[in-house]
């Protein structure tokens, strides 16, 4: 009965869970509003631990229907003060300690998150494509003007089960442009406007990539791939020239960081919407300043405006 006529809709978003107090409210507000420009129709956030400024934007987007925000808390698993392999470390008797094997859940239930949001997506939410990424990473198409929810629609087969992107990085040890800063801005710091150099080679699939799932091909989500789907269905990986996970990392290097070059690509097509979004979103949630904190991050949130 479930299989029997397609599914009613579109594209929805599973964001991993928010932990350690999460806190940039800004990049929030600029990711919900990148994925609706790309076609998305519902998010799906697993949090844990935010501060006050980001729960203020989750329950804002939550009232309109966008989001849903499921509270994510496991408790600690009890251990033995005592483990064959370490005997020498040792916790207090009956003291949780954490999850036992976290090889199976690992960071904060990611695993168990990600394959609810699977089945909630797909099956409760009635979503044919479910994109599966963090909140510091887009997913961006490479066609001319395309959205991603579009290039979905045109690459796809029945006996695929999932579109695989490459990553990139555009760390914050390079510089930010603040050149086409609207002068009317009050948030300033868009990761997707000013920050425009990455890394030049994209990582091989499966390597840190992130991916958009088909609900009803698909057994068990991982976090670069789909680790378990129907029979006689494939991984389609999308090739540099189509599309590339864009991730724009904070407070960490590595991965080739010295090759880099520049790429204005997301600020050419969707620039000037994303900043009026943004900012308006931004006025309505917090009216006093009409400021989205940016968190303990530090960046400006002025620039050189035109």
């Amino acid at each position: 009965m479930l299989h029997r006529a397609a599914p009613p809709r579109s594209l929805a978003v599973c964001v991993g869970p928010l932990h350690h107090h999460f806190s940039n409210a800004l990049r929030v507000v600029e990711f919900f509003e990148y994925y609706k420009l790309n076609g998305a129709e519902r998010f799906y956030v697993y949090n844990k631990s935010a501060t006050a400024e980001v729960n203020e934007v989750l329950r804002h987007y939550q009232a309109s229907g966008l989001v849903e925000v499921l509270d994510w808390h496991f408790e600690g698993k009890i251990v033995r003060a005592e483990t064959h392999h370490q005997p020498h470390l040792t916790q207090p008797k009956n003291q949780p300690t954490g999850y036992a094997f976290e090889s199976e859940l690992r960071y904060e239930g990611i695993f168990v998150a990600l394959n609810d949001c699977l089945y909630r997506s797909s099956v409760s939410g009635g979503f044919r494509y479910s994109a599966i990424v963090d909140f510091d990473e887009l997913l961006f198409p490479a066609g001319d003007e395309e959205t991603l929810l579009e290039y979905l629609q045109a690459n796809d087969r029945y006996d695929v089960h999932s579109f695989n992107f490459q990553g990139v990085f555009f760390y914050d040890i390079y510089p930010a442009d603040f050149s086409r800063v609207p002068a009317w801005a009050n948030n300033t710091y868009l990761y997707t406007e000013v920050r425009n150099v990455r890394t030049k080679n994209p990582l091989l699939h499966h390597n840190r990539s992130k991916y958009v799932l088909k609900g009803r091909n698909v057994l068990e989500a991982g976090n670069h791939q789909v680790w378990k789907a129907v029979r006689d269905t494939r991984e389609y990986p999308v090739p540099e020239s189509e599309g590339l996970l864009m991730h724009y990392r904070d407070g960490n290097l590595g991965y080739d960081y010295e090759n880099f070059v520049s790429d204005n690509r997301i600020r050419d097509r969707f620039g000037f919407t994303i900043w009026r979004v943004v900012n308006e979103k931004c006025g309505h949630i917090f009216p006093t300043t009409g400021v989205c904190p940016l968190g303990p991050v530090n960046y400006k949130q002025t620039g050189s405006a035109q």
